[in-house]
């Protein structure tokens, strides 16, 4: 390696580590201050690093915290799917997932992240929380066509179906995370089926 690609090398190490520094200290201004005061200004003070680090990653707050909402639920996304793939058959499968997104509503930083993130109310988030929405789905999704495919699911429409069922359990999800329900998740997941399940042509008994 000549000395050319050993301080480009040298300078993209540098350049991630800054990247790393300004999304922690992004979140850290985000839950001291909220959205709308989550300024450039502190996020550097946080930082301990100046404009020029910034702007070399980032044209914008929204810029910055619009990649950390999607690093944040691109992580969550391959975690879920991991855990759902290994769950088994079809049906085991959509219950795993429904388990595992209802437990995000109990786990603290999924819970802080959602409030923080829903709270900015700005579309400058809308084609990212679709991208985040559409990741979590996914393993859904291929449950639901695996299962339609080998007929655990005979009433089943998988793009359709997955949609609604996301929007169910999101809306549990959300219930719980801003105090408007006390379910727990088993309770929780007892409620959903009682809808998903024979809507699929699955007998609720299994």
């Amino acid at each position: 390696m000549d000395v050319a690609e050993t301080a480009a090398g040298t300078r993209s190490e540098k350049y991630a580590d800054e990247r790393d520094v300004l999304y922690r200290a992004g979140w850290t201004v985000l839950r001291r201050n909220g959205y709308a005061n989550a300024g450039i200004t502190e996020i550097l003070a946080e930082a301990k690093l100046g404009t020029r680090a910034f702007y070399r990653h980032f044209d914008s707050k929204d810029e910055l915290l619009v990649s950390m909402f999607r690093d944040s639920a691109s992580a969550t996304s391959r975690a879920l799917a991991d855990r759902v793939a290994i769950a088994g058959p079809p049906l085991d499968r959509l219950r795993a997932w429904i388990d595992e997104i209802l437990a995000m509503s109990h786990t603290p930083r999924h819970a802080e992240a959602a409030k923080l993130f829903a709270s900015s109310m700005q579309s400058v988030f809308d084609e990212a929380g679709d991208e985040a929405m559409a990741g979590l789905r996914a393993p859904l999704l291929t449950a639901l066509t695996d299962g339609t495919a080998a007929g655990d699911f005979p009433d089943c429409d998988p793009e359709a179906d997955a949609a609604s069922i996301q929007a169910i359990v999101w809306r549990l999800f959300l219930d719980s995370v801003h105090g408007r329900s006390n379910l727990d998740p088993a309770a929780a997941r007892a409620h959903v089926e009682r809808f998903v399940l024979p809507a699929l042509g699955v007998d609720a008994q299994r």
